[in-house]
């Protein structure tokens, strides 16, 4: 089995009191078929790794390893084009992750997100779609597969669980985990399926609220995962339950990725202006806000909220690592690329050219802001 323990090379901030840490909030950390280790502590929602995949504890569907996302990035990672899906190719990864997170001289952590299957709404895993189509997780990293990478480099590497709330036991999941560090929890309903109306849902979140635990949910379009439920792209429903988990007093911290953000380059989209409308309104004195990641590859959107200077409290720094940055939209920037490109990281050249389009020094700082209480806590420190 392949060693998945990496080497630190980065400036680690370790003062809990320093209010310049930068956290990139947005990584992931995914392989092709990582098989479960005994050897590592494992939580006990996942003894076996993946419900509908067992002995897995990451993997990539067939689907996506076809998907011309796919070869875009091995072609880019430098993942050799012979290395097959296994053990060969997930070491390679491994190498790359090294490479482009823990040398970063500009951001000092990286929350790095489990990930859980697409579940049906009667609480049933299902894994790797069937050829041909149909519903399925295209991706799958498991709680005790992430935590144990991050506890490899606590100096680092922050654990983010994925808990999808239709799985039987997702509370009793959500106590184990927050008991374990987890500095939040991952949601992307387009593709694992989980609708903002359904009670389980809720649940779920006043609970996250009574914990303190954030919540980082992906609206919007989504690229790299097929959109098996194309309706929970609007985040319109998550904004009604969360008005309504105000009026009850437990609201928990909630980030909406990438700003709901259509996936054309050229437009912010409607999901996106229906929830700027609700952060500067609704929830303008509410833990509830935006992160940027991947948009620099979305043009129209960074430049809509980049000339919205009254959103900017709203807005939190994150990279969607393994995501590579595009310097491609913004030509007036073109004579800086040699500078924003002199690392080999793609997190510090995202955070290079975030701060070249001028965001300022807050949005930078929000993570910390928004997680120092989960980073201080006694299994984080």
């Amino acid at each position: 089995m392949a060693c998945i323990c990496l080497r630190f090379t980065g400036r680690p901030r370790l003062d809990p009191d320093d209010s310049e840490l930068i956290i990139d909030t947005h990584c992931h950390l995914a392989l092709t078929r990582r098989k479960v280790d005994d050897s590592i502590e494992r939580f006990s929602l996942e003894p076996q790794g993946a419900r509908a995949f067992p002995g897995y504890d990451s993997y990539l569907s067939d689907r996506m390893l076809g998907s011309i996302l796919w070869r875009f990035l091995r072609w880019k990672l430098g993942i050799g084009g012979r290395l097959k899906p296994g053990e060969e190719m997930d070491a390679a990864i491994m190498k790359m992750n090294e490479r482009h997170l823990l040398d970063t001289p500009s951001v000092d952590r990286f929350v790095m997100l489990a990930f859980d299957e697409y579940h049906t709404a009667d609480g049933e895993a299902v894994g790797p779609p069937r050829p041909g189509g149909g519903n399925g997780s295209d991706m799958y990293s498991s709680n005790s597969f992430v935590r144990h990478v991050c506890r490899q480099h606590p100096e680092k590497l922050l654990f983010c669980a994925s808990i999808h709330p239709y799985r039987p036991g997702a509370l009793e999941a959500l106590e184990e985990v927050n008991e374990a560090g987890a500095v939040m929890i991952k949601w992307l309903p387009v593709h694992q399926n989980i609708d903002a109306g359904d009670a389980r849902v809720a649940a779920f979140m006043r609970r996250a609220g009574e914990l303190k635990l954030p919540m980082l949910i992906h609206y919007g379009s989504e690229m790299a995962l097929r959109r098996n439920h194309r309706d929970q792209m609007n985040p319109a429903p998550m904004l009604e339950l969360l008005g309504r988990l105000k009026g009850e007093g437990r609201l928990p911290t909630v980030i909406i990725a990438h700003v709901a953000a259509w996936a054309v380059p050229w437009s912010v989209g409607p999901h996106a202006r229906r929830l700027i409308d609700a952060l500067l309104h609704q929830f303008a004195d509410d833990p509830v806000y935006a992160d940027i990641s991947a948009l620099t590859n979305k043009p129209g959107a960074i430049t809509h909220i980049r000339r919205r200077p009254e959103l900017h409290d709203k807005l939190v720094y994150g990279s969607d690592f393994p995501i590579p940055p595009g310097l491609w939209g913004f030509p007036w920037l073109w004579p800086k690329s040699g500078r924003i490109k002199a690392s080999p990281s793609w997190p510090e050249q995202t955070y290079r050219l975030i701060r070249a389009l001028g965001f300022d020094d807050s949005i930078f700082k929000r993570g910390y802001d928004i997680l120092r209480h989960r980073i201080e806590s006694p299994t984080n420190r």
